[in-house]
């Protein structure tokens, strides 16, 4: 990697993190947040979005349909991060675009998405009960026939437990 595309890549990273920070700070959360490359692979974001990615999703499928699945997956695991009101706050949300976007039956459709969303939550939390990384980023390409998952998290830092 060259001198620019480091400085590229060191832009991008700053620039997710800090609209990362501000989201939390609007959840009311302000913490200091951490981030960390060179990780072995078993550890990295990409790697956990990739074991649930394969139990969701024919090999045989298109880019169109591995990237649908990427983005339920994210939002999913992002989900899962947030105190229960949030979340509410984010089924409507989704509720909204569905009904608003689908050109089929408006129940079956939001009830199919709703069961995806809430089956990934529950897979995460499963896999991944401790791992409480925010997705910042995220991208599915095919690299020499294969899928290639790229992704970002950030991570909030383990805090002092308040002295007594």
């Amino acid at each position: 990697m060259g001198k620019a595309s480091r400085r590229k890549l060191h832009s991008r990273m700053k620039a997710s993190e800090a609209v990362t920070k501000n989201q939390l700070k609007a959840w009311g959360i302000d913490v200091p947040l951490l981030s960390s490359n060179n990780l072995p692979q078993e550890q990295k974001i990409s790697n956990a979005i990739s074991e649930i990615l394969d139990a969701e999703i024919n090999e045989h499928a298109s880019l169109e349909d591995y990237r649908a699945c990427v983005n339920s997956i994210v939002m999913a695991w992002n989900m899962t991060l947030m105190p229960p009101e949030l979340q509410e706050k984010q089924f409507k949300a989704l509720e909204t675009y569905v009904c608003s976007h689908s050109k089929g039956d408006v129940e079956k459709d939001l009830a199919s998405v709703l069961a995806l969303v809430r089956r990934l939550m529950q897979q995460k939390e499963t896999l991944f009960p401790d791992d409480k990384r925010f997705i910042v980023s995220h991208d599915c390409q095919f690299i020499s026939g294969k899928v290639h998952i790229t992704a970002a998290a950030l991570t909030v830092p383990n805090q002092p437990a308040p002295e007594s």
